[in-house]
């Protein structure tokens, strides 16, 4: 499997570094394949650098361009791969609290629209795309930390960890209640690789406990926990993390005052033991430079997965309905999409619709739009509801409707099309002339 670290303003070379702790920190290559921390670095954002141990080869990226300006201050963002949408977290001046937004990278020119608002700051957000989950942090005015979570929409807010009668009483949960997190998180999708990578991806969300500076990671459940970092181990490495990443060997974190990047194996999961007992203490950590680093993200192919192709893409459309019908327009509610039943959640790109249409009948022996789709007109949209202008009075029309998104261009499918639905226009008669 190949893999990489990516850095922003930092990590050019690996340096040995001493900490205050019972384990040293040694010299850069730990053997094992790496993917790579993308670290983002400086109040201003200048290069993306990109670390690839198993080429061992560095390289800078300087091309960006600008997608969009916010209203305010913007405290953190997470990408959906899957369905290409942006999310961020953003304080609006003037306003009280935080809001979550989203941009559709489907569309050109699309807008943000507002998914939920918060009462407190949000420190770090994640997106998960199998499962079309979002997960944060926010600030409490007691200056502790809540893990959050909730469908992509903004619907059911919950506390990650439940005091749920139906999480506590399964007696294999030893997570805590209501723990104090820490600034960062990160969704781990590589556990799966570790045991069967032919085995669906197991999601581990990996956070750190503000009291003792522990990294752990847990099941989405927030049932299953299990220690990752200890502190009396590690001493001082860049704890407390102000940003943390993971492959399927190693968890990677930095802290923005000490401009380097650490990294330790992950030790066998033993959840069913106690969490100060979890975690194999004899793990090495090594440290990299990377001056000016504000968050790291391991990417590789196997860490952003992707679903089988069929649920990329909708299943064939169904048939549009009317909504309203004049002497020269119909209004039509178009199909939603749908995909097969254990593609679950996961994430759909932006579905466009493209409707064909015509009359039903000609007056000569001209194939109507009924009869061959090439003497359709049709139009493309992005909304359910839509109205077509231009009609005859008191005439049949003929509608089908097809789907595309990104994956179906990519794939190059042909448009599949619904079964038509026939739909009459209003009578109509010439408007009266006054003088």
């Amino acid at each position: 499997m190949f893999s990489k670290l990516e850095t922003i303003n930092g990590c050019r070379h690996v340096q040995k570094w001493a900490a205050e702790s019972t384990t040293p920190v040694v010299e850069g290559d730990s053997g094992v394949e790496n993917a790579h921390p993308t670290p983002a670095g400086g109040k201003r954002l200048t290069r993306v650098e990109i670390t690839d141990f198993d080429k061992q080869e560095n390289r800078t990226l300087t091309r960006s361009s600008s997608i969009l300006g916010l209203n305010g201050t913007g405290s953190c963002l997470a990408v959906d791969w899957v369905g290409r949408f942006l999310y961020w977290a953003e304080h609006e001046d003037g306003l009280a609290g935080t809001v979550v937004k989203r941009l559709d990278l489907n569309r050109m020119r699309s807008s943000p629209i507002t998914i939920f608002a918060r009462p407190n700051p949000i420190l770090k957000i994640e997106v998960s795309p199998l499962d079309s989950m979002l997960y944060w942090v926010e600030l409490e005015p007691n200056h502790l930390g809540k893990l959050m979570k909730s469908p992509s929409d903004g619907s059911n807010i919950q506390q990650f960890f439940s005091k749920s009668s139906t999480r506590r009483s399964r007696n294999v949960c030893n997570c805590p209640e209501s723990p104090n997190v820490g600034a960062t998180i990160t969704l781990d999708q590589s556990s799966h690789l570790r045991t069967d990578p032919n085995k669906e991806p197991e999601l581990r969300l990996i956070w750190v406990d503000s009291a003792q500076n522990h990294i752990y990671d847990a099941d989405l459940s927030g049932c299953s926990c299990s220690l990752l970092v200890n502190t009396s181990v590690v001493g001082n490495a860049g704890l407390p993390p102000t940003s943390i990443t993971a492959d399927h060997k190693l968890v990677y974190w930095s802290n923005a005052t000490e401009g380097r990047v650490y990294s330790l194996a992950k030790a066998p999961r033993r959840s069913s033991q106690p969490l100060q007992l979890a975690a194999d203490l004899t793990n090495g950590v090594t440290a990299f430079k990377a001056s000016g680093v504000r968050s790291i993200a391991a990417v590789g192919q196997h860490l952003q997965p992707y679903p089988v192709a069929r649920c990329l893409t909708p299943k064939e459309p169904g048939a549009a309905k009317m909504v309203n019908s004049t002497s020269d327009s119909i209004t039509l509610e178009l199909p939603t999409p749908r995909r097969d039943k254990d593609c679950g959640n996961v994430s759909l790109a932006t579905v466009q619709f493209t409707v064909f249409y015509g009359v039903t009948t000609s007056a000569d022996d001209t194939p109507t739009c009924l009869e061959d789709i090439k003497m359709c007109s049709f139009l493309k949209t992005f909304d359910r509801i839509v109205e077509v202008h231009g009609l005859q009075p008191y005439t049949n029309y003929s509608f089908f409707v097809a789907f595309e998104n990104h994956y179906s261009e990519l794939q190059g499918l042909p448009l599949v099309l619904g079964p038509s639905a026939v739909i009459q226009t209003t009578p109509g008669g010439s408007p009266l002339r006054i003088f």
